[in-house]
């Protein structure tokens, strides 16, 4: 195998880990680019939160039965052992039936109610975060606050499905390397503070793309008495 080659093999592993991402890129792209006209209350994004929890439970509903235990998932041509392009075909297919087949179980298959409340309590999170964002928008900017809201809980809900999926697959391809970087991580938060693990991400995550560089901070001249 020539450089050629080995360039070309390289090139398709990169191309192909970049297209696997792009659905998470543009997932917090749009929660990013939005907070202008939504606001932001403390560390924590109220319909972010509801938007995964829905995302979760619709997560739930779409893996086939038999599929999320620990042989199913790591077994050699099982269903979770695909290709990049057979995964985003499949991550595809099931996260356009996610929702579908929540409501469908939460219409059919929902005796005990659990469903039921688990929605319940992500909608009654949304609803505190629109009332309490459409107070201060006020009226002037109320249409675009709850256009922004609704893009970023539509975009939470899918990019929620599309990360449980996308982690069950690494899982399988990653296989016994997963042991290896736990031991890692683990000696990583045990000899570095900070841990270089929480670093990466704040200097080469896709938050740095979005990322506004904060204001220059106006320098204070002390008064001199004469």
């Amino acid at each position: 195998m020539d450089v050629i080659d080995v360039l070309g093999v390289v090139g398709r592993v990169l191309l192909s880990g970049l297209i696997v991402v792009l659905p998470l890129v543009a997932w917090q792209w749009v929660v990013l680019s939005s907070r202008h006209w939504r606001g932001t209350f403390g560390l924590l994004d109220a319909t972010l939160i509801a938007g995964v929890m829905i995302g979760v439970a619709a997560l739930v509903d779409v893996i086939p039965a038999g599929t999320f235990n620990f042989e199913a998932v790591v077994a050699p041509g099982g269903v979770w052992d695909l290709t990049p392009t057979g995964f985003l075909r499949r991550a595809a297919a099931m996260a356009a039936r996610g929702v579908p087949a929540m409501a469908e179980r939460l219409v059919t298959d929902d005796g005990d109610r659990d469903l039921r409340v688990w929605l319940s309590l992500a909608g009654a999170v949304w609803l505190l975060r629109l009332s309490a964002g459409l107070l201060r928008a006020g009226v002037a900017h109320a249409g675009l606050f709850l256009l922004t809201e609704a893009a970023t809980f539509v975009v939470s809900i899918y990019g929620a499905i599309y990360a449980g999926l996308l982690l069950i697959w690494l899982f399988n391809q990653l296989n016994v390397w997963w042991l290896l970087l736990l031991i890692a991580f683990v000696q990583d938060f045990r000899n570095n503070d900070p841990p270089y693990f929480a670093r990466l991400p704040a200097a080469t995550g896709s938050f740095a793309l979005y990322a506004q560089p904060p204001p220059p901070r106006e320098k204070k001249h002390k008064a001199h008495g004469h």
